[in-house]
């Protein structure tokens, strides 16, 4: 009891590992580990209660669904609910069998095991590749439409999509995030 992992008593933390709180500065005379705290609950507490209840969620959370909108390919465009990394695209496996490729291999391949991906109720898909560093738009088909080049943990909202066909490039898809009933 009262003892770390290692078997040590417990250590306070340096003031260095407590500087973030509440923009509290170790170098004044005046820094305290108890100061540092209130001024940081303080900034809490005087938060709009607006803004904290329509603040993003933490960025670990992962959205629970995807909006694509504006695109030209309109089999694209809709609600995209979040999937287990594990899970196979149905559209992904499809494009494999066509290819003679052992779809459970090529998904090891390309994707990383680890971020999620989206699935709109017509089997399109969004999914990070990491063999080209690229999030991937693909139709029911499994046929890639849209890709943006971005080693980030969500599909990118923002930036612009690269077209993979004349009829794509017509229009480009929009995308936004829900964490959520909003």
């Amino acid at each position: 009891r009262g003892r770390t992992p290692g078997g040590k008593p417990p250590q306070p933390p340096s003031r260095e590992s407590c500087q973030w709180m509440g923009g509290a500065s170790p170098r004044g005379s005046t820094w305290s580990l108890p100061r540092a705290l209130a001024v940081a609950a303080a900034a809490l507490l005087l938060a709009s209660p607006l803004s904290v209840a329509f603040s993003s969620p933490l960025p670990h959370m992962p959205p629970h669904s995807v909006e694509v909108a504006g695109s030209s390919i309109a089999e694209v465009n809709g609600a995209y609910v979040v999937r287990e990394p594990h899970v196979i695209p149905a559209g992904f496996t499809a494009t494999c069998v066509q290819m003679s490729w052992p779809h459970e291999q090529m998904w090891k391949k390309l994707s990383d095991g680890r971020r999620p991906w989206f699935e709109s109720d017509n089997g399109s898909y969004i999914y990070w590749n990491r063999s080209d560093g690229c999030w991937w738009i693909d139709g029911p088909s499994g046929a890639g439409v849209y890709i943006q080049k971005r080693d980030s943990e969500m599909p990118p909202v923002d930036g612009e999509w690269k077209p993979l066909s004349a009829e794509a490039s017509a229009s480009l898809p929009v995308l936004r995030m829900s964490h959520g009933a909003e």
